[in-house]
């Protein structure tokens, strides 16, 4: 009964919590014509009633933006869970996707294979901190990165499209962050496991593409029964999406 009278109230749920939420985000393009707040909101609505799921990616994917994205090419977020889940764990089997999603592990991995990544200088992990790989009290934890000059990014470990993402200036025990949503206390980084990165500049070249971001080159690699004898299709995107 209980399960019965969850699944009726989450789409009206939705509709009044995550869904604003998700229409009042920042665009990933913000030099492209954007559609107005009140279409955003109810597209995302209307996919969520639809679908049964709430399109989470609704921003990254460019839906908000004019022309830009049309909704039919995108798989729904339940039927593209149901997908991953049964691809990644057949037969309840372990797999190591879970390197790529967990940004510790990536970063423990990729720097022990002599491979180049952002250097992680602290983390926590569930109220406890650690800093030169030894436990340390949270005021010498935030003391061991805060004397850094210069900016690092402090993230959520297992978040993603840019979410419990923040960019702060430190050096000389301090730190100043733009986004009202951080708060250097212990408390906020109770919520959730954090990794502190150094940051990373674009090449001057790269920087003539946009300068507030790490541009990056995205490729797509395809793989299916038809690629089996001809070897694996890669494409390479621009920040547009475009071939």
């Amino acid at each position: 009964m209980m399960k019965i009278l969850k699944a009726a109230i989450a789409p009206f749920y939705s509709a009044v919590h995550t869904c604003p939420r998700i229409a009042r985000e920042p665009s990933y393009y913000p030099d492209a014509p954007r559609k107005c707040l009140l279409r955003r909101y109810f597209e995302i609505v209307y996919q969520r009633f639809v679908t049964r799921s709430t399109n989470l990616f609704y921003n990254a994917y460019g839906m908000d933006v004019k022309g830009l994205r049309k909704v039919k090419d995108y798989v729904w977020e339940r039927e593209f869970w149901t997908k991953i889940i049964s691809q990644n764990y057949p037969d309840e089997k372990i797999n190591h996707a879970v390197v790529l999603r967990d940004k510790l592990l990536f970063w423990s991995v990729m720097s022990t294979h002599g491979i180049r990544t952002p250097e992680i200088v602290a983390h926590s992990m569930r109220g406890h901190y650690f800093s030169q790989g030894k436990e340390v009290t949270f005021a010498e934890w935030v003391k061991s990165w805060t004397e850094i000059l210069g900016n690092v990014f402090v993230k959520n470990n297992t978040s993603c499209c840019g979410r419990g993402i923040y960019k702060v200036k430190v050096g000389h025990g301090h730190a100043e962050c733009e986004d009202k949503n951080f708060s250097l206390n212990e408390a906020f980084f109770r919520d959730g496991d954090f990794i502190i990165q150094k940051e990373v500049c674009n090449h001057k070249s790269l920087s003539r593409i946009y300068p507030k971001s790490l541009n990056t080159a995205r490729f797509i690699t395809v793989w299916s029964e038809q690629t089996k004898k001809n070897g694996i299709i890669c494409a390479i995107l621009s920040d547009r999406g475009k071939w």
